[in-house]
């Protein structure tokens, strides 16, 4: 890793509630206010895997959109280096391109979080530099069932009901900006109500894995922690996005952002 060109990347760390990690500021000092540099974005969207982003990013109409890649993005992919640079080694350099990851240390076997902080970066010219191309899982090797544990919480969760569900979650809705653990526990009530209500997810969860439905619900969980929207193809994404009042868009276009 370049030490210069850790420092000049624009990154910042910040606590499960938001709060940048002031001891680490120093680390990356191009990034201390890059949470304020997001949220000034008049529209902000976590993308999933298979919308084109890029092309969107570089189009100068959509100069006040920020594309936030989050847990969900940089978890499926193959290689993280794509995110970089092109094939022949060209450089993504976007201004309105952002980075969201979770590092997780510590959860009880409730699913509560002891140990973890959050990091928000911008995809600039050092970004590549400090990409750990050690995580890179060909999908192929990747497992396709989240933890046993983990799956026993969605199975509880479950046998709530969608009615005590969605009641639960506009109580719960209100205090999930800025909050990761109250996001988490959202998320995967509208993973629950989802596969109460439709058929068609509970085929695609068996038929693909839970690790694909989770990921549909990690994108709902990014925007509720970042106050942002949701761009994803997937409708089953999309209707679970409706649980929480997360508005989500099959495409974009400039059309599309003049009616809001």
């Amino acid at each position: 890793m370049i030490k210069g060109a850790w420092l000049r990347h624009a990154r910042q760390y910040l606590n499960l509630y938001g709060v940048p990690l002031a001891n680490l500021d120093s680390l990356h000092p191009n990034g201390r206010d890059l949470w304020e540099q997001l949220q000034s974005h008049k529209y902000r969207l976590i993308v999933d895997n298979q919308v084109p982003w890029e092309k969107k990013a570089k189009d100068k109409t959509f100069a006040d959109v920020a594309f936030i890649l989050g847990t969900t993005s940089l978890n499926e992919r193959d290689q993280l280096a794509t995110l970089h640079e092109d094939r022949r080694g060209h450089r993504k350099l976007f201004e309105n391109v952002f980075l969201f990851e979770a590092d997780i240390s510590e959860v009880t076997e409730q699913g509560y979080i002891l140990k973890g902080h959050l990091s928000l970066s911008r995809l600039d010219d050092d970004a590549i530099s400090t990409t750990d191309k050690t995580k890179d899982t060909p999908a192929s090797e990747r497992a396709k069932e989240e933890p046993e544990n983990e799956l026993e919480r969605l199975a509880v969760v479950r046998q709530r009901g969608p009615d005590t569900l969605a009641n639960e979650i506009k109580i719960k809705l209100p205090h999930c900006y800025k909050n990761y653990r109250l996001c988490i526990e959202v998320s995967r009530m509208c993973l629950a109500m989802l596969l109460e209500r439709e058929p068609s997810a509970r085929h695609t969860l068996c038929r693909k894995g839970s690790v694909n439905s989770y990921s549909d619900a990690g994108l709902i969980k990014d925007a509720l922690f970042l106050n942002a929207w949701v761009w994803s193809e997937d409708s089953l994404a999309r209707k679970m996005a409706t649980y929480c009042g997360v508005r989500a868009l099959p495409e974009l276009d400039s059309s599309v952002l003049a009616h809001y």
